[in-house]
């Protein structure tokens, strides 16, 4: 049977399922990461969710055309709502930050320990960071995935109960390596991202709070490329 070669976010976001889990695929989109996780035998069983008709049928086609139907559920669902709540991994990618922390907040079945979450953000990494954070949920681990003109994080999260309320810069480099090459490239990235939006703010003619934020938000990166701390 032929197996899915996936792109480097989902790829990443396979890598992170603990083995013999049972998965929710939020945003299921074409079924490419439900089926390549159990054809793989990495999880038990998905159920491969979205909130629109036409991906979801998309899904249910590839599902049937490799003949998954019995570990592979599809489900018509806004965000968690109709997701079992045995389910123990909770993957939501290619979605802003923002949203996943909305679709997450009302599914308290999800604040208990032993859930985990992989997350993948399009968009306000650092909200979702922070929001995680405050809500009781620990980031364990974040994969930097690096395209020519995008830069993305995949993360698995579990809630632990311990609330935090982050700095803008443990927000922007939340557990990313910064002593290996990825780490390293992803953190420069984020560098030049707040160097660029300091140098715009520098236009305005008096120092205001944003400017005096960012310029602390640079240097703490600044000083922490050039001081990798290691695990």
């Amino acid at each position: 049977m032929r197996k899915f070669v996936l792109d480097q976010r989902l790829a990443a976001a396979a890598s992170l399922v603990r083995p013999g889990a049972i998965v929710a695929d939020i945003g299921c989109d074409h079924g490419m990461l439900a089926a390549h996780l159990v054809m793989e035998g990495k999880a038990k069983h998905v159920y491969a969710s979205d909130v629109n008709e036409k991906p979801l049928s998309q899904a249910k086609a590839l599902i049937q055309r490799y003949g998954l139907e019995q570990s592979v559920t599809t489900v018509l669902s806004d965000g968690l709502e109709q997701i079992p709540q045995t389910v123990d991994t909770i993957i939501m990618c290619g979605m802003g930050g923002e949203l996943i922390a909305d679709l997450i907040q009302p599914a308290k079945w999800v604040f208990q320990p032993g859930k985990r979450l992989v997350l993948q953000p399009m968009t306000f990494v650092d909200k979702l960071r922070k929001w995680l954070a405050y809500n009781g949920f620990t980031i364990q681990k974040e994969i930097p995935v690096l395209e020519p003109t995008h830069t993305y994080c995949v993360m698995a999260v579990e809630y632990t109960g311990q609330t935090l309320e982050l700095s803008d810069f443990q927000a922007v480099a939340g557990k990313i390596p910064p002593s290996t090459k990825d780490g390293q490239e992803y953190l420069q990235r984020q560098l030049k991202k707040y160097t660029r939006m300091l140098h715009g703010l520098e236009h305005a003619k008096q120092k205001n709070e944003k400017q005096e934020q960012i310029q602390q938000l640079v240097e703490s990166l600044t000083d922490y490329l050039n001081h990798p701390v290691t695990e």
